[in-house]
């Protein structure tokens, strides 16, 4: 409820709405909230239930179903956001995958794969959280390049930030 408020409020002011999710929410979250939203970045961390399970804790069965309601619904810009993360979610398979599944998804106006980098070390920290990936280094856009070949094997265009 305090969502559609701010977001109302935000557009009586001219400014535009954008919220950044996993999708990991109830659909009817995102029903109520969908129409007061110019944008969502939608990000998605691995197309396999048991591999996403894994790495999360949480299946994706929610995030695919809530992902394809917004394909379907959503009126505002939908960005896919996949955060790379080698030895997680970057073999050819599970990415050529994730390809074959957004494909097939209307309405999504950019898929941008977002390179790791450690950035959130001191926020887990601050928290008192253990950071399970300490000694992953974060990797560079150029170590990536490859994915535009794949891409473009499965008919897609990507962008890489």
């Amino acid at each position: 409820e305090v969502i559609l408020w701010v977001a109302g409020e935000m557009r009586k002011r001219g400014y535009t709405t954008l919220v950044e999710t996993c999708g990991y929410v109830p659909l009817e979250n995102i029903r109520k909230c969908a129409d007061a939203l110019d944008y969502i970045y939608y990000d998605f961390k691995h197309i396999d239930p048991g591999l996403h399970k894994e790495l999360t804790g949480k299946d994706n069965r929610m995030i695919i179903r809530n992902l394809d309601w917004l394909c379907n619904n959503f009126k505002g810009v939908l960005s896919v956001r996949y955060p790379y993360i080698p030895g997680c979610n970057s073999k050819e398979e599970e990415i050529k995958s994730f390809f074959q599944f957004i494909k097939g998804e209307k309405k999504i106006a950019e898929i941008i794969f977002l390179p790791y980098h450690r950035l959130g070390l001191p926020k887990y920290h601050g928290l008192g959280r253990e950071y399970e990936m300490n000694g992953m280094k974060s990797i560079k856009k150029e170590q990536m390049n490859h994915l535009y070949k794949w891409a473009e094997e499965c008919g897609i265009e990507i962008k890489i930030q």
